[in-house]
């Protein structure tokens, strides 16, 4: 399936992708919400002498099996496992969600989540440490 690229959230029929009837105070609501995460930008690091090292903040909305839709905020570093499976999530929050209350709710919750891991740093070597996970080869 194509991914649809639309230059803002709000040309997006919400209730048509999510499955839930919104209020236009709802909508309005998420598109805020959507412009708040657009303006979070890490801080850019010095090139290091492992170029494919990250961190990578997501926000995202997905249907799930055990509820209509699942809101999950995510820190995820690059793997350098033995066996490298590309990530690690090194941070995750998530709100099950049923109604547009509970959306508002989750929606304003991970947008928080993702903005103070945005203040806390993008070093990915920290979040390595700070979650236990393998480190960078000669880091």
């Amino acid at each position: 399936m194509p991914v649809l690229r639309v230059p803002n959230l709000g040309e997006v029929d919400l209730s048509a992708v999510l499955g839930l009837e919104l209020t236009a105070a709802a909508r309005r609501r998420i598109v805020e919400l959507g412009q708040r995460i657009d303006q979070l930008r890490l801080a850019p690091q010095e090139p290091s002498c492992e170029p494919l090292d990250w961190l990578e903040l997501a926000l995202e909305v997905w249907h799930a099996s055990d509820s209509p839709l699942l809101v999950t905020a995510a820190a995820e570093v690059a793997c350098f496992c033995p066996t490298n499976h590309n990530m690690h999530t090194a941070g995750e929050s998530e709100w099950p969600v049923r109604t547009e209350n509970e959306l508002l709710n989750a929606l304003d919750a991970a947008v928080e989540c993702v903005a103070a891991w945005a203040r806390r740093g993008a070093s990915p070597d920290e979040w390595r440490c700070h979650a236990g996970l393998p480190g960078r080869p000669g880091a």
